[in-house]
């Protein structure tokens, strides 16, 4: 065999190659569908009033136990609004149930109101409890009466969904 053969051959070879590719069809995305996600944060609205305790009282407790964050409404999702802020008063019992969510009247976002109230009902608080102390005749320390109160704390709660993917705001100043 001559080389020219040879070369002959090899080209042969390789548009027979080419001939047997055929072309690779794009690969399409499929759209992800839209998700939120929501984020909370306590607040301290100005003018806040605190309870009033009586010298030798003290509080303590009050702290959260158990608290998810809401869930993004799903009827939303579809419109992905890119930010709702819905501020609520919670109001917490002697036990630390939250016994009611007193949402602002001007939201206008009854599906993200909704989302808070059911989120909102399976926080657990640590009682507030007042101690009242005294001392005795050697000047030493000891409880004289112990009461668990109802207490109220401000919450704003953050839902966001920006081009279709949720994100978590902690802070209102940042969203």
């Amino acid at each position: 065999m001559k080389r020219t053969d040879g070369a002959l051959i090899a080209a042969i070879v390789l548009i027979a190659g080419c001939a047997a590719q055929r072309p690779v069809p794009p690969v399409v995305k499929a759209k992800a569908p839209s998700h939120g996600s929501s984020s909370y944060e306590a607040v301290e609205p100005q003018g806040m009033k605190h309870y009033q305790l009586a010298l030798g009282q003290v509080a303590s407790g009050a702290g959260p136990i158990a608290h998810e964050s809401p869930a993004y409404p799903a009827s939303e999702l579809g419109a992905c609004p890119e930010s709702v802020d819905v501020p609520a008063l919670l109001v917490v019992d002697e036990q630390g149930q939250v016994s009611e969510a007193r949402i602002a009247a001007d939201t206008h976002a009854p599906a993200f109101d909704d989302a808070v109230r059911a989120a909102v009902t399976g926080w657990r608080f640590e009682p507030l409890l007042i101690t009242h102390m005294a001392a005795d005749a050697n000047d030493e320390a000891h409880v004289v009466d112990q009461k668990k109160q109802p207490f109220s704390l401000n919450y704003v709660f953050h839902f966001r969904c920006k081009a279709g993917q949720g994100a978590v705001v902690t802070d209102a100043s940042q969203g």
